[in-house]
């Protein structure tokens, strides 16, 4: 189907690639982005979407952020802070900041946000990244305190990943607290929400006051529009007619044809995407195999993880293979125990010592999005005798299901760098209702880790726990997944100078 589309439009990108047009788009100052998802609303904390986030990071504030590049704190909100005690942290605040409404920033903006976020009675999805905290302290309009409800050695890293700001006037006019980011986004970056409309699209604008306060943050194009296109069928056809400039997630057979249009070009970036499978060695599901650990050995060396990036990954080149559940520059991450290796007769041999001489039959639950790749593990399996068969389902039922203790395998993949650290892998893939392994050394090694400060000792900790997780074959990982941009190439996407693992929208520029 996608080649019928290149061959219907093929005479129009012929005409409309022109040096004319592609200085008429960069006149008009208008960046159009194709989104999969309808955004419904600005705002991440009730509308959790990995498309949406590349906006988000644009448009409101965080009080530090972490430089992934170099491994350290940089200011934003404010401009210094200082750990009290193991369960308080104080800033103090930029005196400078306003929002996009013309409200000054000040502690109090931090103290409701935060209030807001840890209220039992406010419902949003994912309301734990968040209710770690006790309370916020206004010590002074610019100058306030976070405690935790107990010692978190991570809570740093927790501030800056998860917790942006709202305008505390505007916040307090809504009935519904929810519309916030849908009546109004007032925020504090070098981008400010024009429109919020779920069919229409979002529309940002520069806001020109916060322009150059940050290096991190940047908007060099004035406009920049989303438009939600949920068939990339469709997408694809509207980059060619330059409907829209860019579109995100190409699959390698749609890299492939691209490339055979001139005016149009492709660019990857590292994601830290997590590709892995979650095997049933708790035996919750139905189908009781993989509580034997040979067995789970087996499925591990049955899969050659490398091949299958090199053939079904786009952008192989830059993808990382890691050895463990995290990548080389996820805090507190050096596995020494490596990732069990490919070895079909080893496959076969474990299986006839597990007592399955003629092989087992598994059931593998996926997320569409990475259709090819499962397909093709599930593929290799068979090969050792591992008969799985593949059923695709929504991300939401397959999460539903997961944690209902329904899934004997679970194919997806893991956005690692939401906050880049060891401890929050520990909780997304073996936090309560995600716990598939049932092996109390995980959990306590965790809590242990989760209190310890120097990061030395966390890093130790957590390698016993990561090496555990490879040898006893709990999650396999099998590969980082790029995101692949395609575009017109008087686009010039532009690395964010202080992180590694995402594209946000002040990192596209003209040429």
């Amino acid at each position: 189907m996608i080649k019928i589309y290149l061959r219907i439009f093929a005479a129009l990108v012929a005409i409309l690639i022109s040096p004319i047009s592609a200085q008429a788009q960069k006149a008009d100052d208008k960046l159009r982005l194709s989104t999969i998802e309808f955004l419904s609303a600005l705002d991440y904390y009730h509308d959790p979407s990995s498309e949406f986030e590349q906006f988000v990071r644009n448009v409101y504030g965080y009080l530090v952020v972490y430089d992934e590049r170099s491994g350290q704190f940089i200011p934003e909100l404010a401009k210094a802070w200082r750990r009290i005690d193991e369960k308080t942290w104080e800033f103090d605040l930029r005196d400078d900041i306003v929002f996009h409404s013309g409200n000054k920033f000040t502690a109090q903006d931090v103290k409701e946000t935060i209030d807001y976020l840890i209220d039992p009675k406010t419902t949003i999805r994912f309301q734990g990244r968040y209710d770690w905290v006790r309370t916020v302290e206004v010590l002074s309009p610019y100058k306030v305190r976070i405690v935790s409800k107990e010692p978190f050695a991570e809570d740093l890293h927790s501030i800056s990943y998860r917790f942006y700001f709202y305008d505390s006037a505007v916040f307090r006019s809504l009935a519904d607290k929810a519309d916030y980011g849908r009546v109004s986004a007032s925020a504090t970056g070098p981008y400010r929400a024009i429109s919020v409309d779920k069919n229409a699209g979002l529309l940002v604008e520069r806001f020109d006051v916060a322009v150059g306060k940050w290096d991190h943050r940047r908007a060099p194009i004035k406009r920049i529009l989303s438009v939600p296109v949920p068939d990339r069928q469709v997408q694809l056809a509207k980059l060619m007619t330059r409907e829209v400039d860019a579109i995100r997630n190409i699959t390698p057979d749609m890299q492939e044809q691209i490339l055979k249009i001139s005016g149009l070009a492709i660019t990857p970036v590292n994601s830290k995407f997590l590709v892995y499978m979650t095997l049933d060695a708790a035996g919750r599901s139905a189908n009781k195999v993989f509580t034997n650990k040979l067995v789970r050995q087996a499925f591990f060396k049955a899969i050659p993880r490398d091949l299958l990036r090199q053939k079904f990954i786009s952008a192989p080149e830059i993808a990382e293979l890691p050895n463990g559940i995290c990548f080389k520059s996820t805090v507190a991450c050096d596995p020494t125990q490596p990732v069990i290796e490919y070895d079909l007769e080893g496959a076969k041999r474990l299986l006839t010592e597990a007592g399955y001489p003629n092989g087992i039959d598994i059931v593998i639950t996926g997320t569409d999005q990475y259709r090819d790749i499962t397909l093709a593990a599930a593929g290799e399996l068979r090969k050792a005798g591992i008969r799985a068969n593949v059923e695709f389902a929504p991300r939401t039922a397959a999460v539903r299901r997961r944690g209902h203790g329904e899934l004997t395998v679970y194919g997806s993949a893991y956005p690692t760098f939401s906050e880049p650290t060891v401890t929050n892998l520990m909780d997304f893939f073996f936090g309560g209702e995600r716990d598939y392994t049932g092996d109390p050394m995980i959990a306590q090694a965790t809590a242990k880790a989760t209190v310890e400060f120097d990061l030395a000792k966390r890093t130790a900790i957590y390698r016993e726990v990561l090496n555990r997780v490879n040898s006893e074959a709990y999650v396999y990982p099998m590969t980082e997944y790029p995101t692949l941009w395609a575009h017109w190439n008087y686009l010039s996407p532009q690395a964010n100078p202080h992180t590694i693992a995402a594209f946000n929208i002040g990192d596209w520029f003209w040429k």
